[in-house]
């Protein structure tokens, strides 16, 4: 896949939320470096992966870089991040401030005329 714009906005939409999970939960985490690492890391998780097609094509587009941002996040914690945390952190993911606007009073949100559910 490209990273371009939807990794964009994948990481816009989910990094505060997510890092200050992480920094909450492992406090003994170098936080400026475990970032630096985490956006490096999504970003060739994003170029490594097969392309699904577009969005227009294929509404799994979106999921696709949310995990690969999943995986960055946990990959880069160094085996400090167990189930109990992957599942907290998929939690508040899910609540990220711009996915609780995205689903206001709908489970699915529109973009460019196609529907993408959020999960």
């Amino acid at each position: 896949m490209k990273y371009g714009f939807i990794g964009g906005f994948v990481k816009f939409a989910f990094a505060k939320t997510a890092f200050d999970y992480i920094e909450k939960e492992i406090p003994a985490l170098d936080m400026p470096s475990y970032k630096s690492c985490v956006l490096k890391e999504y970003k060739a998780v994003v170029e490594r992966t097969p392309s699904i097609g577009s969005m227009k094509e294929n509404m799994f587009v979106m999921t696709m870089y949310a995990g690969a941002f999943l995986i960055a996040l946990y990959r880069e914690a160094d085996g400090k991040i167990d189930e109990e945390k992957l599942k907290g952190l998929v939690r508040v993911l899910s609540f990220a401030p711009l996915m609780v606007k995205a689903k206001e009073g709908k489970s699915a949100c529109c973009i460019n005329s196609e529907w993408l559910v959020f999960i």
